[in-house]
């Protein structure tokens, strides 16, 4: 069985929405000939300003744009510097942290021996003085007698 053409016509309406334009050769002529004649003059000198308002601020735009981009890398270049002085001040606070918590620990150490040793110390000052007095009377000096302060 041979499969019949299917006609392109079918799918396409006949003369519907279709406008014909048709251009005589003046029209032509005129659309190309100098804006003075047509009278568009202040048409063009309209667009032509516009153009050129237009073309300066994209080239003060394209300026702002790369000074933009040259700060933004000035920026990022500042923020990595700024980041690693950020973490070598961290490490030097960490380690001052460190020793000062090593120093108190050491300066507890040091108040509990010298507090827990005081009664001794005392203790052994008494005794001296206890001694030097008993030396003291037997090289034929005088003793006075004084009050302990504690």
């Amino acid at each position: 069985m041979p499969e019949e053409p299917i006609s392109v016509d079918m799918f396409i309406p006949q003369d519907q929405g279709r406008q014909v334009v048709v251009q005589d050769n003046d029209d032509m002529a005129r659309r190309f000939s100098s804006s003075e004649e047509s009278g568009d003059g202040e048409t063009v000198a309209m667009w032509v300003k516009r153009y050129d308002k237009l073309s300066e601020k994209a080239d003060r735009l394209s300026e702002d744009n790369k000074k933009s981009a040259v700060e933004n890398n000035e920026l990022k270049h500042r923020i990595i510097e700024l980041e690693m002085e950020l973490k070598k001040t961290k490490t030097e606070l960490d380690d001052a942290v460190k020793f000062l918590g090593d120093m108190q620990i050491e300066l507890v150490n040091w108040k509990r021996d010298v507090l827990g040793n005081r009664d001794r110390i005392e203790a052994a000052h008494a005794v001296q003085i206890e001694y030097l007095t008993k030396i003291v009377k037997l090289l034929g000096g005088e003793t006075v007698e004084m009050e302990v302060q504690k």
